[in-house]
């Protein structure tokens, strides 16, 4: 019995080929939308986590104004920031340092807001606070900060615990701060004292009486999937030893940032006005008694660059209480429909709101 074998023709191996093509090709499509879903999904979870440690750090800012600041500085003169941008908001150098500054619509189109505690700046002196007496010869010490004792190192304020001469910083010979467990031979006797930690160093003397920390837009930094004319919302705090910003990205592609203070200004205790810049005659007193919410508003982007136009409504910052402090329309860039050009219609657009009532206020 006789068997034959017949190898594939031509059109056969052809067709075979083309259907092999076909099963790749679509394997592959298959691959490049799953890992454009991935690459969009991996960077929408990475903005998420930014999204919350930017609301922390905000919340605890604003929520510890004013903590540990003394509301009278004993006719005492003081440094504070030294560049032109972040020295514009300076108490510095002898007025009575303000919980909030706030500069409207002052960098890039955004606000730039200045909180002003011992807390602004966390280290392992400023989370150390205690109470404090001295008789004549010998001093009390009642520690209440999470940080236990003051160190050898830690630099520290006095101020008067009780009135008439509440929160005032206590001053001998202009001088205003000391370190670890020391204090003046010369401090009122049977007074009582907060002491407050304000950071801990060996070789840098206090420039200010308090921490400070500012919050502004800038583009130093930002990553390239951001859209172009968005930002960094930067965390920067002020350098003892020479004034300077020492400055953090919190959060990537913000378009703006926007805050607005609500104020109880006929002491009734309850919120009358919203406001997004404070009278140039405001002081110190005026923002402890009067502020009672702060409320914070920025506009981000969510995720990467699209291949579509995604987003075209405008966008408003503010709510009912506050009123409209900014808007967004999303432009082309007079390119419609072109996302090579990265226009911000290509891009997914979301806003961040914090409502925080600050804790330190008041008298």
């Amino acid at each position: 019995m006789c068997s034959s074998k017949r190898g594939m023709s031509l059109l056969e191996v052809v067709v075979a080929m083309f259907i092999l093509a076909l099963v790749i090709s679509g394997a592959f499509a298959i691959y490049l939308s799953n890992m454009k879903i991935y690459k969009s999904e991996t960077k929408t979870a990475e903005t998420q986590m930014s999204k919350f440690m930017a609301l922390e750090l905000l919340r605890k800012d604003i929520v510890h104004a004013g903590y540990g600041l003394p509301w009278d500085i004993g006719g005492i003169t003081y440094n504070e920031a030294v560049a032109a941008e972040a020295a514009s908001y300076n108490d510095a150098p002898n007025d009575v340092p303000q919980a909030f500054v706030l500069g409207d619509n002052a960098k890039n189109g955004a606000d730039y807001l200045v909180i002003k505690s011992v807390k602004a700046a966390e280290n392992t002196a400023s989370r150390k606070w205690a109470y404090f007496t001295y008789n004549g010869t010998s001093a009390t010490w009642d520690f209440e900060g999470e940080g236990g004792a003051f160190g050898a190192n830690d630099h520290t304020i006095f101020l008067r615990a009780v009135p008439p001469n509440e929160r005032a910083l206590f001053v001998d010979s202009g001088n205003w701060s000391w370190t670890g467990q020391g204090y003046s031979a010369n401090i009122p006797t049977d007074t009582l004292f907060l002491v407050y930690g304000l950071f801990e160093s060996d070789n840098v003397t206090p420039r200010m009486p308090f921490n400070r920390v500012d919050y502004y837009l800038d583009d130093t930094g930002r990553p390239a999937r951001c859209c172009p004319t968005t930002y960094e919302l930067k965390r920067a705090t002020i350098n003892h030893d020479n004034g300077h910003r020492n400055s953090q990205p919190i959060l990537d592609c913000v378009r703006n940032f926007q805050v607005a203070l609500g104020l109880d200004t006929d002491n009734d205790t309850r919120i009358d006005s919203w406001t997004s810049a404070l009278p140039a005659t405001a002081n110190a007193t005026d923002v402890r008694r009067e502020v009672k919410e702060v409320r914070v508003f920025i506009l981000y982007q969510e995720g990467q660059l699209l291949d579509h136009e995604a987003s075209t409504a405008t966008l408003t910052l503010g709510d009912n209480a506050t009123g409209t402090l900014a808007t967004f329309t999303p432009s082309d860039g007079g390119s419609p429909g072109n996302c090579v050009d990265r226009n911000e219609k290509c891009y997914r657009w979301k806003i961040l709101k914090l409502a925080v009532r600050p804790m330190n206020l008041g008298e």
